[in-house]
């Protein structure tokens, strides 16, 4: 739904009101070529030329780019043929029948020009309630019925097989590659096409979202949202396909803009709420929301969704979630599950910290991983909810474990490493595990801040003796923050 400015908006929508107006009606020299091919048998690969329709029309009635493109004022002659063009054309439409031999065909030619001499959907939305009394919405769904869809012409093999993958992985509920995949797939609409799915869903939105339901493909899927486009989430609501509802994602920054009456984040909280009751939850929460972000829309609406749902939900999040050691991650997810315990009170919480610690306890960053080297103390995106359920620990278990901890790491060097890098690596781990657990203590006692201290060493001797490195900070002094 494009955004039409004031001026182009009150003429395209007073010349779409007049053609539904008693009137003369002019004869489209571009249509009626386009028509006159129809006639008589098809050719079986016959196909309408919706191009040449679109071009023809530009050269017929060139003060609508004029108008469009240029912001020139056409004269009110120019106006009343635009006018009667359009009355033409809806006269047609009246009259055509999709069951008649070659019905579809003439749908196509009629729809591709009537979308030509609109824009935006403006003339569609100021006649739409006229349009309800007509048939021409099931015109609009026979065309989809049998039109196919391709993606742009794809030239290398390597693309085409990433491509059937996407696909493939959709088929069985991940959304991973879909995820990266949804700007670079972008299929080739018509103007036909565009008519159709915006006469359908202004008229007849139960049957386009029964009509992605049956078809259940991907590409036509990404055909709706590409014509609806801020649109798309709203409708989304409204349909059981859940491919469908995660295509319409990327079109979420722009619903305000196309209908502000509706709040993103609260739409993209009820599309949640519709997706936890299906078996794409957790693939939906790979995809979404591997890598949390900091003060987005996302964020926000999954905080308020988590509160509606059951232990069951939570779990799949927290295993959703990448255990990640990247700059800012922690901020991310301590934003999202803070909301998330602000709204459901902090015990009923409590089974949230206790799934996050046991992944991060199996996690046990990365012991697994003989590699692995850690040049200081870690901090992780599961920093604040281990932290929450440390500070909800009863005090005595709370202060065994911290005086555990410490005493590990104090006679780390009593242990036999393979290397220097091993201990060094076994004293941070050790470490990063005493931080939270130090960190759940304040929360206890203080209702200290969300996430603990940066990291530091514990002193100038225990910088030097383990060659402490903290990597997050020099990327901050890179980065800035």
């Amino acid at each position: 739904m494009a955004i039409v400015s004031p001026d182009v908006r009150d003429i395209v929508t007073g010349v779409f009101v007049r053609s539904t107006q008693a009137g003369p009606a002019r004869e489209s020299a571009t249509v009626a070529r386009a028509l006159g091919l129809l006639q008589g048998p098809l050719d079986q690969n016959f196909q309408v030329d919706i191009k040449a329709i679109e071009d023809g029309i530009d050269e017929e009635l060139p003060f609508r780019d004029a108008l469009v493109f240029h912001g020139q004022l056409p004269r009110q002659g120019d106006i009343e043929h635009w006018a009667q063009t359009v009355r033409w054309l809806y006269q047609q439409l009246l009259e055509v029948d999709a069951c008649q031999p070659g019905g579809v065909n003439r749908i196509q030619v009629l729809l591709a020009a009537w979308s030509a001499l609109d824009v935006g959907s403006v003339g569609l939305e100021a006649i739409a309630e006229t349009l309800a009394a007509t048939r021409i919405a099931e015109s609009a769904k026979a065309l989809l019925d049998v039109t196919g869809f391709q993606f742009p012409e794809i030239t290398d093999s390597a693309s085409a097989t990433w491509v059937r993958k996407v696909i493939e992985d959709v088929k069985e509920g991940k959304f991973g590659e879909l995820e990266h995949a949804l700007r670079a797939l972008r299929p080739g609409v018509g103007s036909d096409t565009r008519a159709a799915v915006s006469l359908l869903w202004r008229l007849k939105p139960e049957i386009l979202a029964q009509l992605i339901c049956t078809r259940d493909s991907l590409l036509f899927s990404l055909v709706v949202c590409q014509v609806l486009e801020g649109a798309a989430p709203v409708f989304a609501l409204r349909v059981e396909n859940v491919p469908f509802k995660f295509v319409s994602l990327p079109y979420m920054q722009l619903l305000n803009q196309t209908i502000p009456e509706f709040d993103a984040q609260e739409t993209l909280t009820r599309m949640l709420v519709q997706v936890a009751s299906t078996t794409h939850w957790r693939g939906w929460l790979v995809a979404a929301y591997r890598h949390p972000h900091l003060s987005s829309i996302e964020a926000g609406a999954l905080a308020t969704t988590l509160a509606q749902l059951e232990e069951r939900h939570w779990a799949d999040f927290v295993e959703a979630v990448d255990i990640s050691t990247a700059r800012g991650s922690a901020e991310a997810f301590s934003e999202t599950l803070s909301a998330f315990a602000s709204s459901v009170g902090h015990d009923k919480a409590r089974p949230m910290w206790e799934l996050a610690f046991r992944r991060w306890n199996s996690w046990d960053y990365n012991s697994e991983k003989d590699s692995f080297f850690l040049s200081s103390p870690l901090t992780c995106s599961f920093d604040f909810p281990v932290s929450m359920y440390y500070a909800h620990m009863a005090p005595e278990s709370l202060a065994s474990e911290e005086a555990k901890l410490a005493d590990e790491v104090e006679n780390v060097e009593q242990k036999w490493f393979s290397s220097e890098s091993a201990a060094i690596t076994e004293r941070n781990r050790l470490a990063s595990r005493l931080r939270l657990v130090k960190h759940g203590r304040a929360i206890a006692a203080e209702g200290a801040q969300a996430l603990p201290p940066r990291v530091q060493a514990d002193s100038e001797f225990v910088a030097v003796r383990y060659r402490f490195f903290d990597a997050n900070a020099a990327l901050r002094r890179v980065m800035g923050g």
